[in-house]
């Protein structure tokens, strides 16, 4: 089985309450406008997803 949100999670409580619920993979974006998006900002974002046990898949790149 697998538990999944159609939400973006953007605060720590709602990290830790995904987690607590066996949310253990996401598909996810890093925080800010798409157009900033960069590795770091990539690698800062599934730092943090890591931190909660949380492991970025993927993510939904924008089709502008």
């Amino acid at each position: 089985m697998y538990l999944g949100t159609q939400g973006q999670p953007t605060t720590d409580d709602e990290l830790r309450v995904l987690s607590q619920l066996g949310v253990n993979h996401v598909s996810s974006d890093p925080p800010g406008d798409w157009k900033t998006w960069d590795r770091a900002a990539f690698t800062a974002h599934k730092e943090r997803l890591a931190s909660f046990g949380i492991e970025m898949d993927m993510t939904l790149m924008p089709l502008g």
